[in-house]
């Protein structure tokens, strides 16, 4: 097995992450918000910006995974202000990832992501409950949904790269 360390990213206003090696039974993980609620685009993408690059320069991930924005189905849903932060951000990640070196960016459904971890993609409102449950069942403490959607994406990602080491 090819030890990759992984950090997974639910990127939204509040945004998990959960980083580890894939031979880790318990990566570390959380959630941030880069600004204040009530912040400019601006301030919430340079908060995005100091983190990722703080973050990334201490702990030197190999692959970069993050959820893949829904942000074109909220379209009269949400503020465009919304849109463009889940839009944006992951956007600004990913060329960061590359400015920093990291070559490995991907992006993952939350279908795919969902249907590996709790077998099934139900409702948001049903789902976040659900992940949650499985997240604490396999030892995490996750404080919010953002947190557990990470360590989701992040036990989904080492999922496939196991399987393909093996293959």
């Amino acid at each position: 097995m090819t030890i990759r360390k992984v950090l997974a990213l639910d990127v939204a206003t509040s945004t998990g992450w959960c980083f580890g090696a894939t031979s880790e039974n318990m990566p570390h993980y959380g959630s941030i918000r880069f600004a204040e609620p009530g912040a400019t685009l601006g301030q919430i993408m340079a908060g995005g910006l100091g983190w990722f690059v703080d973050f990334v320069k201490v702990n030197q991930p190999d692959l970069i995974v993050c959820e893949a924005s829904n942000a074109h189905h909220m379209a009269g849903k949400t503020t465009l202000k919304t849109i463009q932060v889940l839009i944006g951000l992951p956007a600004m990640f990913e060329g960061l990832a590359w400015r920093l070196g990291i070559k490995d960016v991907r992006e993952v459904t939350t279908k795919e992501c969902r249907d590996y971890f709790i077998g099934s993609n139900p409702r948001r409102d049903v789902a976040k409950p659900m992940v949650i449950a499985k997240c604490r069942a396999l030892g995490y403490e996750p404080q919010d949904d953002d947190a557990a959607d990470a360590i989701s994406l992040w036990e989904y990602q080492r999922h496939l790269l196991n399987r393909r080491a093996a293959s």
